[in-house]
């Protein structure tokens, strides 16, 4: 397989190149049987044929048209993001803050190729200083929203509620995302929004699908890693919050 060059550019205008080594390693790492290379994910750091999270980053991004492959990839790929902590974490803002640099992550994954070519580049140049920059930038949002002293508004609902809002989300999901994209009161609905609500609604917004009969295709219960009736679920509550923030726009 050919490896393609990133499409990344620096401030110059000069394209990121990954490093000789990655670069040797991606050309071995294709070269190998599936179960080969499945094997090599379990291998740790000490051993000669780890493979680094450049490569992983690599592989994750262009295998995912083989679900066997891409599956263990993106599980290897997500147990390193979670072992990354930068220093300059605030313990008391440290769950959320994590929680949501990989939903964020997740969300750009989801978007990789379809919408945006190049914003995963550098994660195959620095990986970790690529991760560590998503989670300060969650931090960053968790202390306004602190000092704001905002707090979503969650209101659990009981199983028959939950059925009620899957049926209304079937019907009204297509309307609905599709005034989401064009809404001034998008922001203030994401603020009431669980952070999985959040990173589900985003992802239909940009056409995953929840479910595919397809096995090869990436949908939102596979990426979020859920059961496709918990997305329906969380799409469904998420869309319930938009719409009575419009309904609230619309009164005042």
């Amino acid at each position: 397989m050919n490896i393609s060059p990133l499409k990344k550019k620096k401030p110059n205008g000069a394209l990121y190149q990954r490093f000789k080594d990655v670069e040797a390693a991606l050309g071995i790492l294709w070269s190998l049987p599936d179960a080969d290379l499945i094997d090599r994910l379990a291998l740790g750091p000490s051993d000669k044929n780890y493979v680094q999270s450049q490569c992983l980053m690599h592989l994750a991004r262009h295998s995912r048209g083989n679900r066997r492959v891409f599956e263990s990839v993106f599980r290897t790929l997500a147990a390193r993001l979670r072992q990354i902590r930068p220093a300059t974490l605030i313990p008391h803002l440290k769950h959320d803050t994590l929680e949501t640099a990989f939903d964020e992550f997740n969300m750009r994954f989801a978007e990789d190729g379809v919408i945006d070519q190049d914003r995963l580049d550098f994660f195959e140049v620095d990986f970790k200083s690529a991760y560590k920059s998503i989670i300060l930038d969650a931090q960053r949002h968790h202390i306004a929203q602190s000092e704001k002293h905002v707090a979503p508004q969650i209101k659990e609902s009981t199983d028959d509620e939950d059925h009620a809002l899957e049926d209304e989300a079937n019907i009204h999901d297509s309307t609905l995302i599709e005034r989401i994209d064009l809404s001034r009161q998008w922001g203030k609905a994401l603020e009431r929004m669980t952070l999985r609500q959040r990173l589900i609604t985003k992802m239909r917004r940009q056409g995953l699908l929840i479910e595919s009969k397809n096995p090869n295709e990436p949908t939102i219960a596979k990426l979020v890693n859920v059961d496709p009736k918990t997305v329906r679920s969380d799409l469904a509550k998420a869309l319930k919050i938009f719409k009575q923030i419009s309904e609230e726009g619309e009164s005042s």
